[in-house]
């Protein structure tokens, strides 16, 4: 479902947090707007990307500025994918959100 490792594995290589910024914005981006289950699963899908890139740079975290932009990009997702599990169960149940 997702393209995330490769991309990943740049972000790990050349410490590129801008790819990580980028995905967050699109993540608050689409969040924001979100009314259906097809913006659930954009959500999830762009998560992944973002959770596996976020491992990724983590293993090779050397200084803290990595480490602090990975738990605030942490949290975001985290509030996105609530969000997104919400519209999802909503959905499923014929409910609105």
């Amino acid at each position: 479902m997702s393209t995330g490792a490769p991309k990943a594995a740049v972000v790990a290589k050349t410490g590129d947090l801008g790819h990580l910024w980028r995905l967050r914005q699109s993540v608050e981006q689409i969040r924001a707007n979100a009314h259906s289950k097809s913006d659930a699963k954009q959500i999830l899908a762009l998560l992944d990307e973002l959770t596996t890139a976020m491992t990724a740079l983590a293993a090779q975290a050397r200084d803290l500025r990595i480490q602090m932009v990975s738990v605030q990009l942490g949290l975001a997702a985290t509030t996105a994918y609530c969000r997104a599990k919400t519209l999802a169960f909503g959905r499923e149940n014929g409910d609105r959100p």
